[in-house]
């Protein structure tokens, strides 16, 4: 899977403000070892608001992530 630059950012009348449609009209590929990354802090910042119920979900969906992953050598 090759990664690609967003180059969906829309300019607005602020040029110091630029945003990022909502929805794209293609799915952007993410590296699973970035969602990964992310859940991992998702889960981090869980744990450190009190959200410690939702700590062992975001960890377990990292797992998944990585083990759905073919290893690079097939």
């Amino acid at each position: 899977m090759a990664l690609r630059r967003i180059s969906a950012v829309v300019q607005s009348e602020n040029p110091m403000q630029a945003t990022i449609p909502a929805t794209p009209s293609k799915p952007i590929p993410v590296s699973p070892l970035m969602l990964a990354d992310r859940l991992l802090t998702l889960a981090q910042e869980a744990d450190r608001a009190g959200y410690t119920g939702a700590v062992p979900h975001l960890v377990n969906a990292m797992y998944q992530v990585l083990d759905s992953q073919k290893p690079a050598w097939h």
